[in-house]
């Protein structure tokens, strides 16, 4: 074990000789810091402006609830609504006016076909049509018991003035929760694996594919100045029954370092989730990246072709990995190590298929690799 760990240190003080390395690894951290520092600013999509004539009650307590949200939504609240139609074809993309006593008009007008907000919008575009599910998510909880009565009974005539019908819509109704949000977004595995992000911190998303991608990059330029190593004639010493295993640790150490630097990178962002977490997906790929990228140096086996291909390996990656969209193609998306990697760290299956693609991974760089 301390034998590994001085070969660890050797070859990672070696790598740090090479300028290249250390601009790579700085540029990181400040790259993660600087996203972070954008991100807090106003990075709204929407600016929403939200009146009401009244001064306490429904109206005012969703008003308040919606501009205290941290949200990619920015909601504003005017005290005067000659203000607010001025803004509107200055500041803002759409204005709420919400009526003085929205219960009573929420009551008054549930069956009938009559406006009870007012939406006004600059412009007609599917963002802003959806931006009024944060309305209709803050109204939801005051109408859905009496529309959920009616839909029933009119879709099931025998419960029309059916007293133990009527009981048993109640008891089915308050056995459902209906306080969530109508649009949120959460994991494919919800809350058990992944903690529930709010809408905004879905903005630095992308981040994390970028620095999967720069992990990817620093393995591949490791397995490449290995390559030159090797035909340099350093290494010869080594048995050649070990170079294959030397070859993986050598990629392995380096790619371990950056990987270390990502991590710190990814909770300076805002990006971390639990640590254990984090460091079991990150370690799983630390793994593949070393496994693939001296593969594809066997394949090569030439310094010049494996660098002239490098830019193609990414542009790939990007392309087939779920940074900005996900293609839905699994069975081309499974080659790439940066798909596994962002799958793992928001499912748990994600996780598994990580562990089989290295299990795949390990025979072919038995086969493949020799030195």
């Amino acid at each position: 074990m301390i034998k590994l760990f001085t070969w660890y240190c050797l070859l990672n003080k070696r790598s740090l000789k090479n300028y290249s390395y250390i601009v790579l690894f700085l540029l990181l951290p400040l790259l993660a810091f600087s996203l972070r520092i954008i991100s807090l600013r106003d990075s709204s999509v929407l600016k929403v402006g939200l009146y009401t004539d009244a001064g306490s009650g429904l109206s005012k307590d969703i008003i308040e609830e919606l501009t205290k949200e941290d949200s990619i939504i920015n909601f504003i609240e005017y005290q005067d609504e000659d203000s607010a139609y001025e803004d509107l074809q200055v500041k803002l993309d759409a204005l709420w006016i919400l009526p003085d006593d929205l219960e009573g008009a929420i009551n008054n007008n549930l069956y009938k076909r009559k406006h009870i907000v007012k939406v006004i919008e600059a412009r007609k575009s599917s963002i802003l049509g959806i931006s009024r599910e944060k309305l209709f998510a803050k109204l939801y909880p005051y109408i859905s018991k009496a529309l959920y009565k009616k839909y029933m009974k009119e879709k099931f005539t025998y419960l029309q003035d059916n007293k133990e019908g009527e009981k048993e819509l109640d008891e089915y109704y308050e056995a459902r929760k209906t306080e969530d949000d109508i649009i949120e977004f959460v994991s494919l595995d919800g809350d058990v694996y992944v903690e529930k992000k709010s809408d905004k911190s879905f903005l630095l998303s992308p981040l994390r594919g970028f620095l999967a991608i720069w992990l990817f990059l620093i393995a591949m330029i490791s397995a490449m100045f290995y390559k030159k190593d090797v035909d340099a004639g350093l290494w010869v010493w080594i048995d050649r029954r070990l170079k294959a295993a030397f070859s993986f640790l050598y990629i392995l150490s380096i790619t371990s370092t950056a990987a270390l630097i990502l991590l710190v990178a990814i909770y300076v962002s805002g990006l971390g989730i639990a640590l254990y977490k984090e460091v079991m997906s990150l370690f799983s790929y630390v793994l593949a990246l070393a496994l693939v990228s001296n593969i594809l140096r066997a394949i090569f086996n030439n310094i010049y072709i494996y660098s002239a291909f490098i830019p193609v390996i990414l542009i790939v990656s990007v392309i087939l990995s779920p940074i900005f969209i996900d293609l839905s193609r699994p069975l081309l998306q499974c080659t790439v190590p940066v798909y596994h990697y962002i799958n793992s760290i928001y499912t748990l299956s994600g996780l598994y298929k990580m562990f089989a693609y290295i299990g795949i991974l390990v025979p072919l760089h038995l086969i493949l690799v020799r030195s």
